[in-house]
């Protein structure tokens, strides 16, 4: 097993080196001529054997018949790709096994074309105009030798590739032999939105493509299918292992709730999760998901598109009670596994919002503190404040993902993967790893001891590498990584909680970081897709601005400062020069861990709205503080929220200068209406200034006092 994941590995290191070597081919101005015979001349490489048989094979054809070639074109180091669905043309189509690709070319000379082909995932975001995702299988790179005639080229692989849904395939032609000689051939029929083709500058439509007169070059699709068989390889895919990573068990729920499921099998079949709750004496259905696709963050490739089997549950009109929910895992041959939790659920829950003083603001001379709730019974709300230093940050160890992946027990040479080890896929079990020994600093003995022994860096990293499947699955899925870290904190203590937000903000960073003093593992999608630890920040930033964060960094082995935002309900941060989006946060922390916080205040009458003012004038100067707010309900549930703010009393500015150019003027009308209205920035100086009317909040009773101060006499702002 471990000769093929090598071999594999290779394959994909070798496709990208050709790819990384590409450069812009001098194609020629081609002549389009139809294709002379219906019935090109079946061949695979030399020594290989067709790879299907009739009786128990399916193609994948969605072109039309083959109508024209395209001559001269190919020069090589280029690459082609079309969409399969093997739905339209196979009954009971999955899984599918694709055995082959298969490719009609006409050759123009007598000569040697050297060809690989790769399968690829489906990202559909897009769901009209589908394209390419994550590398699934590679073909070697096979010598295929011609005479002047029409071919069906059929090439096999190693190893085939099971999926449960539609797919991409890629045709590779390197620049060896006499790839001028090969000629693609084209149905009749137009692309219908893109076609994902490369030659040495990125993707390339060929309906984009016109000859020295202006006209189209292309006039139909590039003919590529595969072929393959139905119901994926039968038994020698694992039984499904159900798993509920989310909610926790016990845990107390709101609305909506994120419903994750998994199977910690591994099995490329799975085809459903249904997820049910259990109400007046039977199982009720939730929803369902057949997206067994969750993101896989491996420091190389793209993180992919999907969420994994997932369902965001609606429980408004649902009674407060405790409910057992479960998940049901299946496959597509009928096999199906069941995991449950019991969780306490209440659609309109003691978690409070708030919303004032906001993210970055200045308190200094006080803050109105506002509070939303939508629990009905709540009771009242204490307020308790934590300071931090301007520039604040956690000593966590650094670890480099080199360390893992470890094949050749050499554990410092690199383990890079073109040696045939796992290394450079290692940021997930070097997040965590990072994580595990921070707490271990912190005086948690278990959880980096075996018997007598302390972990060192390396077995901890192999430890996780094992725990999280790395080596089978080239990089950490999400649900691996969750899965490994509670299985290897179940195995070292069972001391710790692990807590999951699958759509930070930038007020969740600050506060897992800083006021819940998680240690905090970020997760980045993109190309490539990995993890850092946070480590700390410098300041603290408004809603709309860039704030600087500290992480830990396994790529580099290092702690840097990155820029950090939020932007279109997204949190977002820039790595290698490129803005990747935070998708997941796994917050680490004790059980036992209790947070040090001092009480500034308590509202148990509500009639008036939950809030109180926050004298701020015993607070320290040019520092950071979280305002933390906890709602308790007649039931003795509660819930917490928290802000941070600053208390900096030289930016106080003069009052209704809300843009801080020093005058006050309709210009900072209209600033504040594009505040208040329109998303547009805060004020320089913090909402202090815009508080005109004094009455500890800034809304549209500000803007009109304003206005009427300086449109029609009315009273100055206020000091």
């Amino acid at each position: 097993m471990r000769h093929v994941c090598t071999r594999r590995m290779l394959y994909i290191l070798t496709a990208l080196l050709f790819v990384a070597g590409m450069v812009a081919a001098d194609k020629q101005d081609p002549v389009v001529q139809r294709v002379y015979t219906t019935n090109p001349v079946p061949i695979s490489p030399q020594g290989v054997a067709p790879r299907l048989r009739a009786g128990d094979s399916c193609t994948t054809n969605l072109a039309g018949p083959a109508a024209y070639y395209i001559y001269p074109w190919i020069v090589g180091d280029e690459l082609y790709k079309a969409y399969q669905d093997p739905s339209v043309t196979c009954d009971k189509p999955y899984p599918f096994t694709v055995e082959a690709v298969y490719l009609p070319l006409v050759y123009l000379d007598a000569g040697t074309v050297y060809i690989s082909v790769d399968v690829e995932a489906v990202d559909l975001s897009n769901p009209s105009c589908p394209k390419p995702d994550t590398l699934i299988a590679i073909s070697p790179l096979y010598e295929v030798a011609l005479e002047n005639n029409f071919y069906l080229i059929e090439i096999p692989f190693d190893t085939p590739a099971v999926v449960t849904g539609p797919y991409f395939v890629g045709v590779y032609f390197a620049n060896m032999g006499n790839p001028g000689a090969a000629a693609i051939v084209t149905d009749t029929i137009p692309v219908p939105c893109v076609s994902y083709n490369d030659w040495g500058e990125g993707y390339v439509d060929l309906d984009t493509i016109h000859n020295n007169y202006g006209e189209e070059i292309f006039p139909g699709r590039v003919i590529i299918y595969s072929g393959g068989t139905t119901g994926g390889s039968g038994g020698s895919e694992p039984a499904p292992a159900a798993r509920i990573i989310n909610p926790a068990g016990g845990e107390f729920l709101g609305n909506p709730v994120d419903l994750w499921g998994n199977d910690d099998a591994g099995s490329r079949i799975i085809d459903l999760a249904r997820f049910q709750f259990f109400k007046d004496g039977g199982w009720l259905d939730i929803g369902s998901d057949v997206d067994d696709d969750p993101p896989l963050r491996n420091g190389v490739s793209p993180s992919g598109s999907g969420d994994g089997l997932t369902y965001l549950w609606n429980t408004v009109g649902l009674p407060e009670n405790d409910y057992q929910l479960r998940v049901i895992v299946s496959d597509t041959l009928g096999r199906a596994d069941t995991a449950g939790v019991t969780a306490h659920v209440d659609p309109t829950p003691p978690f409070p919002i708030i919303t004032q003083p906001l993210l970055g603001q200045n308190v200094c001379n006080g803050a109105a503190a506002h509070i939303t709730c939508t629990d009905e019974d709540l009771v009242y709300i204490s307020f308790d404040r934590k300071s931090l230093p301007i520039d604040f940050s956690y000593p966590i160890p650094v670890i480099n993902q080199q360390l893992g992946g470890d094949m050749n027990g050499k554990p410092l040479d690199g383990n890079r993967v073109a040696g045939g080890e796992f290394g450079d896929y290692c940021s997930g079990p070097a997040a965590a790893a990072m994580a595990v020994k921070y707490w271990f600093n912190k005086g948690y003995d278990y959880i980096l001891s075996e018997g007598i022994d302390i972990l060192t860096d390396v077995q901890l990293m192999d430890r996780l590498f094992d725990a999280m499947n790395i080596q089978h699955d080239l990089g950490a899925y999400d649900e691996e990584f969750i899965t490994g870290l509670n299985g290897y904190i179940l195995a070292h203590g069972n001391e710790f909680a692990l807590k999951i937000n699958r759509s930070p903000k930038l007020a969740d960073l600050y506060s897992w970081l800083g006021n819940y003093e998680y240690a905090v593992m970020v997760g980045l999608s993109g190309t490539p897709g990995l993890w850092v630890t946070a480590a700390g920040a410098t300041g603290v930033a408004a809603q709309n601005e860039t704030a600087v964060f500290k992480m830990a960094d396994p790529v580099s082995a290092a702690i840097g400062a990155y820029s950090v935002k939020e932007e279109s309900g997204k949190l977002w941060m820039q790595y290698g020069g490129v803005w990747k989006e935070i998708d997941l946060l796994i917050g680490m922390v004790p059980k036992n861990w209790t947070v040090v916080r001092k009480p500034v205040g308590v509202d148990a009458i509500g009639y008036d709205g939950w809030g109180f003012q926050w004298n701020t004038s015993a607070l320290s100067e040019d520092s950071l503080y979280f305002l933390h707010a906890v709602a308790n309900d007649q039931a003795g549930h509660y819930g917490s929220a928290s802000v941070l703010v600053q208390n900096d009393c030289s930016l106080v500015g003069l009052p209704g200068d809300i843009n801080n150019d020093g005058q006050v003027n309709i210009a900072d009308v209209v600033f504040m209406t594009n505040f208040l209205y329109l998303g547009g920035p805060p004020p320089a100086l913090g909402p202090g200034v815009a508080n005109v009317n004094c009455d500890g909040t800034v809304d549209l009773a500000d803007l009109i006092y304003l206005f009427n101060y300086l449109c029609n006499s009315g009273p100055a702002p206020c000091e």
